[in-house]
């Protein structure tokens, strides 16, 4: 059954009668689960969270993608609210976190290389040391976040917001930066060379 998506706050939803919600991109359809879409003066998505048994599930099976093992699947955490959560030192290369919350997240040291990000809410997370070589952050949030030493060499950055963001020695080298927002960032040696 083909449903015409419907535009709403720039991005093009589909929505069947009761079933979550799918964003469609440039890159297919991002499918949020069991979101709930409320109408206002702005749109908000109540995300689902996972717990710590979930998430562990998660993120052992996706190591397993990441090594080519049979049982292996992709992490997909797209509309998913991990705020809070410590995931220091994780490796999500690759990863779907699209659209998901990550506000006041740890990820201090993660490899996050080659992961989607696209919409994400990183506001107030610690990405200290974090890896986001050649991950797409189209359009993500990282308000007041901590991203001292952050690689973020060859990212997608494009339409980002960093207000607030301390981005010492954070590397973004030919990282694609158009319409970016540095609004009152923190930038002390750092790499900019986009």
């Amino acid at each position: 059954m083909s449903i015409p998506p419907l535009l709403f706050s720039g991005k093009y939803l589909l929505k069947i009668r009761e079933t979550p919600i799918a964003i469609v991109s440039d890159h297919g359809y991002i499918k949020l689960r069991d979101t709930a879409l409320f109408k206002g003066e702005d749109a908000i998505m109540e995300l689902t969270r996972v717990t710590q048994d979930e998430l562990e599930m998660i993120l052992f099976r996706h190591e397993q993608w990441t090594k080519g093992a049979g049982e292996g699947v992709r992490a997909d955490f797209s509309g998913i609210d991990l705020s809070g959560f410590d995931l220091s030192g994780v490796r999500l290369c690759g990863a779907n976190l699209a659209f998901a919350r990550l506000c006041g997240a740890s990820l201090i040291g993660a490899n996050l290389a080659r992961a989607s990000f696209i919409g994400a809410d990183l506001s107030h997370a610690r990405l200290t040391e974090a890896d986001f070589y050649r991950a797409n952050l189209y359009r993500a949030f990282f308000v007041n976040a901590d991203l001292t030493g952050a690689q973020l060499n060859c990212a997608k950055l494009a339409h980002a917001s960093f207000a607030g963001a301390d981005l010492t020695r954070a590397d973004l080298t030919d990282a694609n930066l158009t319409g970016a927002d540095f609004t009152n960032a923190t930038w002390i040696d750092g790499i900019r060379k986009a």
